[in-house]
């Protein structure tokens, strides 16, 4: 008996560690996406601006900052996800694997939406653009998987 309950509290202490966001300065909000994807929020200096301090998104795979990002949907398996780019609103294509990421969107194509992923065929497919007026966009990940 003493054996599980040991066992129950380091599953739990490794779940609770695995559950933390990202060290990052100046944070402010972190939301979980599971699989160790995280959209944060942090407050940093702002020099020339009619505030001092800006409050900015960013994406996260663990404690690996992808860059400034509003969007994120992990695939349900966590091992790729697509973003938006929050300066240039390119979507881009991340494989947890490699740590890689993609552009797989030329121009902005309006604000990425639900993400419907179809892992064992290696497409995801999105809705972007204004509300009521999205479009999809099918990402075929097959050659950017690495093997996986």
């Amino acid at each position: 008996m003493r054996v599980i309950a040991i066992l129950l509290l380091a599953l739990s202490l490794m779940a609770c560690a695995s559950s933390r966001p990202p060290s990052v300065n100046g944070l402010e909000a972190s939301q979980s996406l599971g699989h160790g994807f995280w959209l944060i929020t942090a407050a940093e200096n702002v020099e020339g601006s009619f505030e001092s301090v800006g409050h900015f998104s960013y994406c996260y795979y663990n404690t690996l900052n992808l860059g400034h990002c509003d969007r994120m949907s992990p695939s349900p398996s966590g091992k790729f996800a697509i973003y938006q780019q929050a300066a240039s609103g390119l979507v881009m294509f991340f494989n947890a694997r490699t740590g890689q990421s993609k552009q797989i969107t030329a121009t902005f194509p309006g604000l990425l939406g639900q993400a419907t992923w179809q892992e064992p065929n290696q497409r995801v497919e999105f809705k972007a653009g204004k509300p009521g007026a999205e479009q999809s966009v099918t990402f075929d990940f097959s050659g950017a998987v690495g093997g996986t």
